[in-house]
């Protein structure tokens, strides 16, 4: 199974939203994507690369216990997101399974490492990927809202509705992003 989610570039009302204020988010091109597989093994295994190399890698049981790890405290992360699909689809969890994520964007970039990764466990797991980040990063769930849409969004957190948005292309093409070095973030 294959999975894909956008990440995001927020345009306004960053802040506000968090605030119950409506957003104006467009996903990009940029994004991740998952692949799902069947394993004769009775343990899961996880590989998440970047440019063509692994930046994380973890082998967990069925029962959610970490075998092995090149990174303890992301395991323990994914772990708890697995933990919180388990309990919710107890059935995906009955055999062994090779996940596989890769980003084709840096991660501090801040387009959306997480809300993809939520939304691609979502689409998996058919769990409601506003419940799953809820109850594992948190936030206004614009970000997720925007990994599975296909234009840009007014977001409203409160109901997690949508609407699409046209932007003008003589509006698009003069939008450009410089990353500065660093990724803000809300506390």
């Amino acid at each position: 199974m294959n999975f894909y989610a956008s990440g995001k570039l927020l345009l306004f009302g960053e802040y506000l939203v968090l605030k119950g204020s409506g957003c104006l988010a467009i996903p990009l091109s940029y994004g991740q994507k998952m692949q799902v597989e069947s394993s004769k093994n009775d343990f899961f295994e996880w590989k998440s690369s970047y440019n063509d190399a692994t930046w994380f890698s973890c082998v967990f049981s069925q029962t959610l216990e970490i075998i092995n790890t090149s990174d303890l405290p992301k395991a323990q992360m994914l772990t708890g997101l697995m933990e919180i699909i388990k309990e919710i689809n107890p059935g995906l969890f009955e055999s062994g399974l090779n996940f596989h994520t890769e980003m084709n964007f840096q991660p501090q970039w801040g387009f959306g490492s997480s809300s993809t990764f939520v939304s691609l466990l979502a689409q998996w797991s058919k769990t409601d990927p506003y419940l799953l980040l809820k109850k594992s990063f948190g936030g206004s769930g614009y970000d997720v809202a925007c990994s599975t849409a296909n234009t840009p969004v007014m977001y409203d957190m409160q109901s997690h509705q949508t609407v699409p948005v046209y932007l003008f292309p003589k509006v698009t093409s003069k939008i450009l992003f410089v990353y500065s070095g660093k990724k803000k973030r809300q506390q």
